[in-house]
């Protein structure tokens, strides 16, 4: 598939089908690591102004973004377009959610209903970017 739709894309500039620019893992302060995918034509309608704070890594060989915080912050904005289109919830997803929920809390696996996926993201994203107080 990845070869047939590189090709695609590259042949047809202005094609309407999502283009992948990168996939990268993302690890939030006191969160597991999430995958994030970077992709062209995301509409954006909101920029939303946040801080960030400079921070000293520890080594050149650690192998993640952690360190000492300076205390000096910086006016940032960022841009996120999330976009879940790379599987459906089909008959595959249902079997999954059902076999998985007999062994595990069902609100918890991640093969559940688009209204609940949808629900629990946007509580996710809330979480993960509401100021601490």
């Amino acid at each position: 598939m990845l070869p047939a739709y590189y090709n695609h894309v590259r042949a047809f500039e202005n094609t309407l089908v999502t283009k992948f620019f990168g996939l990268h893992c993302v690890k939030l302060t006191g969160a597991s690591q999430k995958k994030v995918r970077v992709l062209a034509k995301i509409r954006i309608g909101l920029n939303t102004p946040a801080r960030a704070e400079l921070t000293v890594r520890k080594s050149d060989s650690d192998s993640q973004l952690i360190g000492e915080p300076t205390g000096e912050f910086y006016d940032v904005i960022l841009i996120f377009g999330i976009i879940d289109i790379l599987q459906d919830y089909d008959i595959s997803k249902k079997l999954e959610h059902a076999y998985k929920s007999i062994q595990h809390d069902p609100t918890s696996i991640s093969a559940v209903d688009p209204k609940q996926y949808s629900k629990r993201f946007r509580d996710f994203i809330y979480r993960a970017f509401t100021e601490d107080t």
